[in-house]
């Protein structure tokens, strides 16, 4: 069996006269409190279920259905069913939450909205059931990829020209090279050199691949890091046609101090 921690506090008030310049005022209260820590042993294990989503990967506004199936609640009966959503939202069937409660397994169906996503990315889709002797809980996460779409595929080799700062305060200027980008899905791209030439080419080191968001003509990095652990900020947007002849600008920056701005020219 498994321990549990609780936590019992006692607070005891008592009544204080008072005397101000000789005259009785008003009895005040004072209070003082004690706590204690129990571990106590669950008599039965927690509640089993598993979560699985229709979808693996959805649009930005999509919906899937999500199905909870509680195999054994050895606590007595099920006595809630909560479920949340990292990212968007999540709505169980009410019908199927009631019809379960008190039983030791049942189906509990429910579905998660995406919503207008703002980037790209995982979202946990977390839900707990809780038994009704021992109001113990068990929790479990599965995920689901959401997507923003590109408004354009933007795979391919570019050229690239790029001014910035090193960690070290030192700045360079005109530094060409070039980077690849390769489509994952419609809102996410891999990029094989998040530092656009400054570790190759300036520290004689290896280049840091990561992962560009782009949701519509915002692009965002995924919070990729280094082979260091140095997280990368990347921030961007896709040109404008009629105003940028088909050139990428972006910016980014590590916390090393390392930063650049970047102008990417397709081959």
């Amino acid at each position: 069996s498994e321990e549990a921690l609780i936590t019992i506090t006692v607070v005891v008030f008592d009544q204080q006269n008072y005397l101000v310049n000789a005259q009785a005022v008003e009895p005040q209260s004072k209070s003082t409190s004690s706590t204690i820590d129990i571990e106590v042993d669950y008599l039965s294990d927690g509640p089993i279920f598993t979560v699985s989503t229709e979808e693996d990967t959805l649009l930005s506004n999509g919906t899937t259905n999500v199905t909870i199936d509680i195999t054994s609640v050895p606590g007595g009966g099920i006595d809630e069913v909560l479920a949340s959503a990292g990212a968007g939202s999540i709505e169980l069937d009410e019908q199927s939450v009631n019809d379960a409660i008190g039983k030791s397994n049942a189906v509990v169906t429910g579905v998660y909205s995406a919503g207008e996503a703002l980037a790209t990315g995982e979202v946990d889709i977390t839900v707990t059931v809780i038994d009704q002797a021992q109001r113990r809980a068990s929790t479990i996460s599965t995920d689901i990829l959401v997507i923003c779409p590109s408004a354009e595929d933007i795979s391919g080799t570019y050229d690239v020209f790029a001014n910035g700062v090193l960690g070290d305060g030192t700045e360079y200027e005109a530094l060409q090279t070039t980077v690849t980008i390769t489509k994952l899905n419609d809102g996410q791209f891999a990029i094989d050199d998040m530092s656009f030439g400054v570790y190759p080419e300036l520290y004689s080191d290896d280049a840091p691949e990561g992962t560009l968001n782009v949701c519509g003509t915002v692009i965002s990095d995924n919070g990729d890091t280094d082979q260091y652990g140095d997280p990368f900020t990347i921030n961007g947007s896709l040109p404008d046609p009629a105003v940028i002849n088909g050139t990428i600008r972006i910016t980014w920056s590590n916390t090393f101090g390392d930063s650049g701005e970047v102008f990417l020219t397709k081959q």
